[in-house]
């Protein structure tokens, strides 16, 4: 009996041991990888690129590393959002005035013969308008100094479709009016500005005796510009300026040359008049593109 006890004893161990071992084997296998595995991506830090076409803010936006939203892409207009005044007493609207008045004389006509000017959709108001009589004018909404300098198009009458490279090909100018740079005034300021730069190595390249005539770069009104500063965006007119500043570094007066349209467009506050804007805070209404076309042809006179 004692025989047959330690024998059925020594047969349970011995099964005990064989399943502890079965056990601990089958828990040390590896579990199978799965046939694919989900990464994701590193954040990617974005830097402009100096070529290609940017859209504009029309902004005047506008822009010119291949951004096509001015950066060529005009920005939409603004509509300030109406807010309930905390009384019933209707809340009362105080309209700045310019310091002063400018007043236009009429364009005659071909008043601009013999130039050329090239923008975005602010030199494409002036061209709608018939401010520019006499003028050929390359200036498409969101076309920035890089487009310009890259390959964008645009029809001139008479020639067709052309880069400013090609018009510079065909005809001759005895002036050559710029306006770029809002589309841009994102990017970096000093990129812009040599880009600017550039171009009137471009067109002296083509057409030595040119005078190149930039325009100041247009304020936004000062509404706009606070607007921008609140919410972090590029159209203040702070940057306006310091871009104004460094593209009027390359001139020299007397074979490229410098006007500032908003000697007659600001009000007292520094920024473009709300006489003058179009709604958005960055581009003019129709009647006063006639008035900024008027001041132009009275410095063409002088140069």
């Amino acid at each position: 009996m004692k025989k047959r006890t330690v024998l059925f004893t020594a047969l349970i161990a011995a099964f005990l041991i064989i399943s502890l071992v079965l056990c601990l084997s089958s828990c040390a296998e590896k579990p199978e990888e799965p046939d694919t595995i989900e990464t994701v991506d590193p954040a990617v830090t974005f830097f402009p690129v100096d070529t290609g076409d940017v859209t504009e803010t029309e902004s005047e936006t506008e822009t010119e590393t291949e951004t096509e939203t001015e950066t060529e892409t005009e920005t939409e207009p603004y509509i300030p959002p109406e807010t309930e005044p905390d009384t019933e007493t209707e809340p009362v609207t105080t309209i700045i005035e310019p310091d002063t008045q400018y007043v236009p004389d009429p364009i005659p006509d071909g008043a601009f013969s013999g130039c050329l000017f090239i923008g975005d959709s602010r030199t494409e108001g002036l061209e709608m308008t018939g401010s520019l009589p006499g003028a050929d004018v390359f200036a498409t909404t969101g076309l920035s100094i890089f487009g310009a300098i890259s390959g964008a198009t645009d029809t001139i009458p008479g020639v067709g479709e052309v880069t400013v490279s090609q018009l510079l090909s065909i005809k001759k100018y005895d002036k050559v009016y710029i306006l770029l740079g809002i589309n841009e005034i994102g990017y970096y300021l000093d990129t812009v500005a040599e880009k600017n730069n550039d171009l009137v190595t471009m067109i002296h390249n083509a057409q030595p005796n040119a005078k190149v005539i930039f325009q100041a770069n247009l304020h936004v009104t000062t509404w706009r510009s606070n607007q921008e500063v609140a919410s972090g965006g590029c159209f203040t007119n702070a940057n306006v300026n310091s871009l104004n500043e460094k593209i009027k570094a390359y001139t020299n007066g007397t074979t490229v040359i410098w006007i500032d349209p908003n000697t007659i467009l600001d009000d007292s506050t520094g920024g473009l008049s709300e006489d003058y804007e179009g709604g958005d805070g960055i581009h003019l209404n129709w009647s006063s593109y006639s008035m900024w076309g008027s001041w132009i042809a009275e410095q063409n006179s002088k140069y």
